[in-house]
């Protein structure tokens, strides 16, 4: 195969596949190289099979398996960052398979910043043409649900469905939530996604299992796709430009053990994702010069943001046993269950391992805060001594999201979760699970190389509740998760708290030694004006470059309430077109 190409994208994972797949549609004579460091794993059980999710978590084999470096503000606890790596399809081999949408407030933050194209009605195409939903009446009955069909597509590459296995204990947490006062929502995709809710996932109706970014978008019409896998990409070669800009001429990867180039004629695309696209740029010069110099890297762009404005979602669970009669996910841990269960599965097509047991609650702000409360809240977020415009700009937005949009997303999960007040479940016995996410974090971490070799990963430095709002707000979701146990709809069923346990006293300690990041890290490249510290313009390209575009969720310069696949493939369609209109 020749090392010549017209576009050469550096990742086949979330975003890169789908954008090189479908440009490839688009621009049948152009010829596109996909550099994966990873494998094809299309075939593997534990990743086509729903509910087996977790088994790949932390596997060598799938996993990068990072941790953060250890975490001041949370005990110097190093948190364990998973990211797909021997997958083709990247993270969507390995993620929870939600598939959910922002608010339309959360999209407009971008032309906040003088970055257009980017709001709710620009994505909403986008959305809808990635998308083949399939919802019976039956199905979103069981899910609580109402299709509005008008923000859903039914001919894209990636099929998406409601689960088919829900159980009666998840209906009770509907009903506590109205109990509540929380609205069921009917279509959390509409733009609002404010009340309790299923989600859609990326899962075939037909044969259950999971979809991912491989899977659907290598059924495209792209026969001028090359796909080189186990090719990991250690740096961009530039050359200059008369105009000042650096041009990216080729791109250099290793595979067997030996150092290879590819060529490039029109772009490179990097899609490594919020950690590893910060390593490669800086890899390929492009970064604080500060950081370059420390590893003999030579400066290619000038660019002290890459690297910078890392947010992640976190969550901290609370566990509470199920009394005897309602079931849960926790019976899959008798064999004997979970080999009828798969039989099932193989037979049938459903049953507990054909979907995911989640369900969603994103609670407005008047939901959980009395009016003095939200006042408090406002004086906190955007005060720092280190202040940035972006950071100025970032906590005016969000003391405006305090009017609407939710701050904390309860998350039902249809199982026990572990923790260091009870690590195990008891045999025989079930278990539901309500987690308390923090949706927009005010600590900003970093992602920085910390060798000049590509094998020695980033450091990754998340900052974990540096800011005291971060940790207040989780600590009143984890009150309203009492809360939310404790009606009516709930208490019938339960019979009582596991963890925190109701003796625990000391939440503030519960929580900084069993919170987890939920693995949605962003904001890495930013794309926002230079001025706010972008890494990226509003058409994905690198400041200082002419030819390098980033799509991935480091490009994501603000975190929103919904989980990020969603939106990373609707970036992937409209960065294919855009990249297709400038061929």
């Amino acid at each position: 195969m020749s090392m010549n190409f017209d576009y050469i994208f550096i990742g086949g994972g979330t975003t890169g596949l789908p954008t090189a797949a479908r440009l490839a549609e688009l621009s049948p004579t152009l010829s596109i190289l996909v550099l994966e460091a990873g494998k094809n794993v299309s075939s593997d059980p534990n990743t086509r099979i729903p509910a087996s999710y977790p088994k790949n978590l932390g596997n060598p084999e799938v996993d990068w398996a990072f941790f953060s470096t250890p975490q001041s503000h949370a005990g110097n606890r190093a948190l364990y960052l998973p990211r797909s790596w021997q997958v083709l399809g990247g993270t969507s081999n390995l993620n929870f398979m939600q598939v959910n949408r922002a608010n339309i407030e959360e999209y407009s933050t971008f032309a906040d910043f003088g970055i257009n194209g980017w709001g709710w009605k620009d994505l909403l195409p986008y959305f809808k043409q990635y998308e083949n939903l399939t919802a019976s009446q039956e199905s979103q009955d069981q899910a609580h649900v109402f299709v509005n069909s008008a923000v859903h597509g039914t001919n894209g590459p990636m099929d998406v469905t409601y689960p088919i296995e829900i159980t009666a204990a998840q209906d009770h947490f509907f009903e506590a939530m109205n109990e509540l006062g929380v609205p069921s929502n009917p279509d959390s995709s509409s733009g609002d996604n404010r009340g309790v809710w299923t989600s859609t996932c990326a899962i075939d109706p037909t044969t259950a299992t999971r979809v991912s970014a491989d899977t659907a978008y290598l059924k495209l019409n792209s026969s001028n796709l090359h796909i080189v896998t186990e090719a990991r990409v250690s740096r961009i070669v530039f050359k200059p430009s008369p105009k000042g800009e650096a041009v990216a001429d080729e791109v250099e990867f290793i595979q067997d053990g030996k150092v290879v180039r590819a060529k490039v004629t029109k772009e490179v695309i990097l899609s490594a994702g919020a950690y590893q696209t910060p390593q490669i740029l800086e890899l390929s010069g492009i970064g604080d010069p500060a950081i370059l110099a420390k590893y003999g890297i030579p400066i290619v762009v000038n660019l002290p943001t890459v690297g910078k404005n890392l947010q992640e979602h976190i969550y901290v669970a609370t566990t509470f046993e199920l009394k005897p009669s309602y079931t849960s996910w926790d019976v899959l841990r008798d064999p004997v269950v979970a080999a009828a269960e798969l039989q099932r599965y193989e037979t049938t097509k459903t049953g507990k391992l054909s979907t995911v047991p989640f369900a969603f609650a994103f609670i407005a702000p008047d939901e959980l805060w009395d009016k003095q409360e939200v006042s408090d809240l406002k004086k906190k977020l955007g005060t720092s001594s280190s202040e940035t415009p972006f950071t100025h700009k970032m906590g005016d937005i969000q003391k405006d999201w305090l009017s609407n949009v939710p701050f904390v997303e309860i998350l039902w999960i249809g199982y026990f979760m572990p923790s260091n007040v009870k690590a195990e479940p008891d045999a025989g016995k079930n278990y539901y699970s309500l987690a308390a996410c923090l949706e927009h974090p005010v600590s900003q971490g970093t992602v920085h190389i910390q060798s000049a070799n590509v094998t020695e990963n980033p450091l990754i430095d998340p900052q974990f509740f540096a800011k005291d709002s971060d940790m207040d707000i989780i600590l009143d979701g984890i009150k309203y998760c009492r809360k939310i146990a404790s009606t009516k709809a709930l208490a019938e069923i339960t019979v009582g708290e596991v963890a925190p346990g109701t003796s625990n006293t000391d939440l503030r300690e519960y929580a900084k030694s069993n919170f987890s990041p939920v693995f949605h890290p962003i904001g890495t490249a930013a794309m926002l004006p230079k001025e706010f510290g972008g890494v990226v313009d509003e058409h994905l390209r690198v400041y200082g470059t002419a030819n390098l575009r980033v799509a991935d969720a480091s490009v994501l310069p603000l975190h929103f309430t919904a989980h990020p696949m969603a939106t990373l493939y609707a970036m992937a369609e409209k960065a294919a077109e855009m990249i297709a209109e400038a061929a």
